[in-house]
Order: C-alpha cells, then sequence, then structure tokens
C-alpha cells in the first residue's frame, strides 16, 4: 500500500523540495517489463506544463490560502510527474492534503497517485485508487487517462478480459489513444475461465469484440468449423472495427480450403528409442479412433535417414506432420526443410531461435514444438506456490547439471513474479548421506544444534535440556528429483523439522509418481505433486488408461505421459494455427490443459496429493499461468 498522507505542509518543507526540485535529483528509472498494451501517458493538468516544479513550490510556498498552497503542490507533482522524477513526484504528493482540494482536483490528485503506483507495479493499488472514479471525470481526457490506467493494471495482473473491455470504453472516449491491435492482443490471452458468467455488453463494439473471441473459443473446443464461424460473425458486424483484425489474422480460414485427411508421423518404432516411440504411437492410434476421417503413415526415424525422410515426405504430401521425438533429428530436419508446406508439430524443444526469428522466418511459421520438458513442471510450481502466498520456497535437487538446471528455472521464474521476497534457497545432493545433511545444514538444524553443544559446553556441570530447532523462515519445499529420491528426503524432512514448529508442505513433479505400485503410506504421505490429467483417479479416460497399461506389459507412468503427448499431439495439429492466434484457449488434453504461445504448446497440469495409500486430487486449485510466462 503506497503511504500518501494528508498533511499540512511546513514551510522547511517545501524549501528542501525547491532545492531538489532545482538540483534535478530525479529518481532512477525502473527496469523496463514487457507490456501487452502501450505504456499509459502521464496525467497533465493544464497549467503543469507551463512552469517548472520548481516555479510550482516556490508558488505553494508563498501562497495566502490552503487551498492555493495545495493546488500548486497539485502542478508540481503533476510537473514531477512528465519529467520522468517519480520519487520528486511522490515526495509531493505525500504532503497535499486532499481535504484542501476542489472535487476536479481531488480526482486528479488520486489519477497522479494511480499514475505513480502504475510506476512502482503496484497493480493493486492502482485498481483501489481508481475504483469507482472513471465515471466521475468530466473531461474526456481524463476518463480515457484512468480508463488506461485500469487496463495495464488488470493486464499485469492476468485479467485480459477486464483490460480489454477497459481499453474499448478508452478507445471510445480518446480515439486516437488506443489501437485495435492492442485490444486484440488483449482478447488473444483472455483464457477460458474468465468467459464464465460473462453478460454480454449492451454496446455493440465491446459485444462484437468479445463475441468474436467467444465463439471462437466455442468453435476450437466443439472442433467445429472455424470458416463458418468467422463468416457468420462478419456477417453480424459488418461494420465492426475487428473485421480488419479478422482479414489479418484469419485470412487462411476465409477462403476455401480442403479437409485435412493425411498425416505422416515420425517416431523412433525400433531401436534404443523403440518403447518411447511406440508409446507416442499408441497414443496417436487412439486420437485416430476419434477421427476416422485422418489417415496416418507412420515412419520409422530409426532405420529412415533425414535426408530419405525428406523424400518420402515430399512424395506424401501430407496435410500435416507430427515428429520427430529426439531433439537431433529435429535440428537435423529443420535444416534439411526449412520451409514446408504443411503443419509439422516436433515432439521435442524449439532448438534456440530468437523470438524475432520464429516471428519472421517461413519455418516458424508452419513448425510447433511440443515437450513433456521438466522444466515446465517447474514454472508451474513456482507460479502455484506463489498463488498459494507462499514466500519463502527452499528447493532440494540432485548434484547434477539437469538438477541445477531445474533450480536456475525456478529461481529465474520466481523472481519474474511479484513476490515480496525474491530469493531462493536451495539444497543439493549426490548420495542418501548428501540428503540428510543437506537437509539438515538447508533447515538450519545442523547450525542449532551447534549452538546447543556450546551452550552445553559453557554451562559446564549445569544440567542443560534443548531440542534442535529448525529454521523458521521457511515456509514450503519444492523437490526435483525422481520418486526413489523424494521417498528418501520426505522422512529425512519430516524428522529435521522442530516439533515446535508447523508442518512444511512439500510439494513435488510428476517424477515422484510412478503408479500405484510405488505409494508407501509413510515414505511419500502429503506429498503433493503436479501431474497430467490422464494419469489422476476419476478421469473420464481413466479406464482406456488402464486397458492400455496391462496390454502394454512394462509399461509405466513414463509410458503413459509418452502416450498422452501423441494423443494429444495428433488431435491438436489441425487446429495450430487457430490455437497459435489465441494462445488463451486451453485444450483439454490427456497430458494438460494446453495453449500455444511463439509456436510452443504448453501444459497446465493438475495437482494431486499422496494420503496414505491413494493419489487424491486437490481441490480448488485455481491455477493461472503468470503473464510472465504467457509471453515467453
Amino acid at each position: 500500500m503506497l503511504a500518501f498522507g494528508n498533511a499540512i505542509v511546513p514551510k522547511k518543507l517545501i524549501a528542501c523540495l525547491i532545492i531538489f526540485a532545482v538540483a534535478g535529483c530525479g529518481s532512477q528509472p525502473r527496469q523496463p517489463q514487457p507490456e501487452l498494451t502501450p505504456q499509459v501517458q502521464t496525467p497533465v493538468l493544464t497549467e503543469a506544463a507551463a512552469r517548472t516544479p520548481a516555479d510550482w513550490l516556490a508558488e505553494a510556498e508563498q501562497a495566502a490560502t490552503p487551498q492555493a498552497r495545495q493546488y500548486a503542490l497539485l502542478l508540481a507533482a503533476a510537473t514531477f510527474q512528465q519529467q520522468q522524477n517519480w520519487q520528486s513526484s511522490a515526495a509531493v504528493l505525500a504532503q497535499i492534503n486532499s481535504a484542501d482540494l476542489a472535487p476536479k482536483d481531488w480526482r486528479q490528485f488520486r489519477l497522479l497517485q494511480a499514475q505513480f503506483a502504475a510506476h512502482q507495479q503496484q497493480w493493486a493499488e492502482v485498481l483501489e485508487l481508481l475504483d469507482h472514479l472513471t465515471e466521475q471525470f468530466t473531461e474526456r481526457s481524463e476518463r480515457a487517462q484512468a480508463l488506461a490506467l485500469r487496463a495495464q493494471a488488470a493486464a499485469a495482473q492476468g485479467s485480459y478480459l477486464k483490460a480489454a473491455l477497459w481499453r474499448i470504453e478508452q478507445q471510445r472516449y480518446q480515439s486516437d489513444s488506443v489501437a485495435n491491435a492492442a485490444i486484440w492482443q488483449l482478447l488473444q490471452q483472455v483464457p477460458p475461465q474468465q468467459w464464465r458468467d460473462f453478460k454480454r455488453p449492451a454496446d455493440s463494439i465491446s459485444d462484437g469484440w468479445t463475441r468474436l473471441v467467444q465463439r471462437l473459443h466455442q468453435t476450437l473446443s466443439t472442433n467445429t468449423d472455424i470458416a463458418s464461424t468467422l463468416t457468420e460473425w462478419q456477417q453480424s458486424y459488418p461494420d465492426h472495427p475487428a473485421q480488419a483484425i479478422v482479414e489479418e489474422h484469419f485470412a487462411a480460414w476465409l477462403e476455401p480450403r480442403s479437409p485435412i485427411q493425411q498425416v505422416a508421423v515420425l517416431l523412433p518404432l525400433t531401436g534404443p528409442y523403440a518403447s518411447q516411440g511406440n508409446a507416442v504411437r499408441d497414443g496417436t492410434i487412439l486420437a485416430l479412433l476419434k477421427q476416422p476421417q485422418l489417415q496416418a503413415t507412420f515412419i520409422d526415424t530409426n532405420t529412415t535417414a533425414v535426408g530419405a525422410i525428406a523424400e518420402e515426405l515430399i512424395q506424401l504430401q501430407p496435410d500435416m506432420v507430427v515428429g520427430p521425438l529426439l531433439k537431433e533429428q529435429v535440428q537435423a530436419l529443420l535444416d534439411e526443410m526449412p520451409t514446408a508446406q504443411w503443419t509439422h508439430l516436433f515432439l521435442n524443444e524449439q532448438p534456440p531461435l530468437g523470438d524475432a526469428e520464429v516471428a519472421t522466418s517461413s519455418a516458424a511459421r508452419s513448425a510447433y514444438f511440443f515437450a513433456l520438458d521438466p522444466e515446465t513442471e517447474v514454472r508451474t510450481a513456482a507460479d502455484l506456490l506463489f498463488q498459494q502466498e507462499f514466500s519463502r520456497p527452499l528447493l532440494f535437487a540432485p548434484a547434477t547439471g539437469r538438477g541445477e538446471a531445474l533450480v536456475d528455472t525456478f529461481t529465474q521464474h520466481w523472481q519474474q513474479l511479484p513476490v515480496a521476497n525474491p530469493d531462493v534457497a536451495a539444497g543439493f545432493y549426490r548420495t542418501t548421506e548428501d540428503m540428510k545433511s543437506s537437509v539438515q545444514l538447508n533447515l538450519g538444524v545442523q547450525d542449532s544444534e551447534a549452538r546447543i553443544t556450546a551452550v552445553k559446553n559453557a554451562a559446564g556441570k549445569i544440567i542443560v535440556e534443548a531440542e534442535p530447532r529448525s529454521r523458521a523462515d521457511v515456509d514450503v519445499i519444492y523437490l526435483t528429483g525422481g520418486a526413489d529420491q523424494t521417498k528418501l528426503l520426505k522422512p529425512f524432512i519430516d524428522v529435521t523439522i522442530s516439533p515446535f514448529a508447523e508442518r512444511i508442505p512439500v510439494y513435488a513433479s510428476s517424477a515422484s509418481h510412478v503408479g500405484q505400485t510405488g505409494i508407501s503410506e509413510n515414505d511419500l504421505d502429503q506429498v503433493r505433486f503436479s501431474e497430467i490429467p490422464w494419469l489422476l483417479p476419476n478421469h473420464p479416460q481413466r479406464q482406456q488408461l488402464n486397458t492400455v497399461l496391462k496390454l502394454r506389459d512394462g509399461w509405466g507412468y513414463s509410458h503413459a505421459r509418452l502416450a498422452a503427448m501423441g494423443h494429444d499431439a495428433l488431435l491438436l495439429s489441425p487446429q495450430l494455427q487457430a490455437l497459435a492466434q489465441l494462445p488463451g484457449y486451453r485444450h483439454q488434453g490427456l497430458s494438460g490443459a494446453l495453449n500455444v504461445v511463439n509456436q510452443r504448446i504448453q501444459r497446465q497440469l493438475e495437482w494431486a496429493t499422496f494420503n496414505q495409500h491413494q493419489v487424491v486430487p486437490m481441490q480448488g486449485i485455481n491455477y493461472v499461468p503468470s503473464p510472465s510466462w504467457n509471453r515467453r
């Protein structure tokens, strides 16, 4: 909360502010943050630009009445903001007694406060300052300014639908202040849950914008014809400003299109990765049963060279391609075929390309990437822990390159969130003994035992009874290792935490979930973990999973996750271009809630808890990926 108090300004303080203004000691610029919409322009009082802050402060010092003094200070604060001298502006605003301001000036005072809060990225404060204030402004420019600030704050908090509606309203009061592309950019990001209980706006402009995106979401969820949806919308809103957006972003759907019939699937069906490749293939076959119009050709990437694969694809001319699975083959095939006439979904991470290359190269426009990468789970965990209001995470990871990379991923993502404490503690281990000592060291027990020993030595023969205590500044623990490591770490954590302290929640990745046979009452109890929906109890297609596991001898949950990816990859491929236009939309797949951002398929996982011998899905988890992640 920003501390803008009401105060009577002593003349000595005004004199100090004058010296400060003349010296030009402004605040350092903040690190720029990525924006979904343009930065808001600084509110300007009519008189403010005519004089310097020092002039206004001098006038405040000489003012004959309290009202004149407060108004001069208001103008000084506005001028400071025009000059990007934010700390000086805040110092002046904190000294204004708003009770001495006229109603119109009081509203401008709140607008300046909100502008400073926006500069500080205190978005909740911006919304609180401007709540019920917008409609009180009599000047159209001021009302537009307030709406712009509210939209900026809402977008920063991930409330894209609110932000878009405020931008549309802002455009009504100041048409040149908001581009249609900025409104579309916000509506693209709206997730399905923000449409729940949404009431259609009364005005035709807002209704047209929102109806377009709502209908596209419905079309994607039912896998119906996008072209029909777009044509129907165009006929319903013939003069709407979003007509240009439809023509620009959905031109391919407005032309006659042949139905997608032929798909090529590239997988290692023999050789050292045959087990993984066949798991993905089984998943694609499950999806083919739901799309009988598709004909699939499977190509074994273990026995077919990349050059031969390229030749076969050219001869086959498929409508879409899925695979390959191995990272080195992804890069090799991209090098072999830099352009293609079909949609291509690679089943691994995207090679290192800059965002500009992704956006402009012809290969990137037809190429998408889908990976079951652990980095996704780590970022998911960071978002969830933040949204659950944990503030001091402690991570335990294997002392390997992969373990250290996952800790770095968590830390970097945590520090992109608006957390009060950006620090992330981490402990690493190589052996079982390392685990015990790492837990004791990072929970502060070794330091506690050392202090007890020192006290006992100083006390001599005096009997000192003491219980080692764990550190109190850790409020959540996240484990990045596999099931065997989690089974060993969790008991160490339980016995290390002081009996006087509250139990610290322990979270883990899906690597800790290996199936019913791996659940033990003592070693995993109360560990919370992320998982694909298909592997959790009560999933609608759970029986299908059980059947597949029985048919495939030796299959575990790692194979089931690959099958889920193959299933979702085949179902999503025909929709990828449309999904790329609506990154807020999420397809409810076997492997998670899936959306497309910067050519990548991102997964939103679900959460469950080991409860003695059962896995219990966690209820009430309204997890939303952070805006910073959505812009990756």
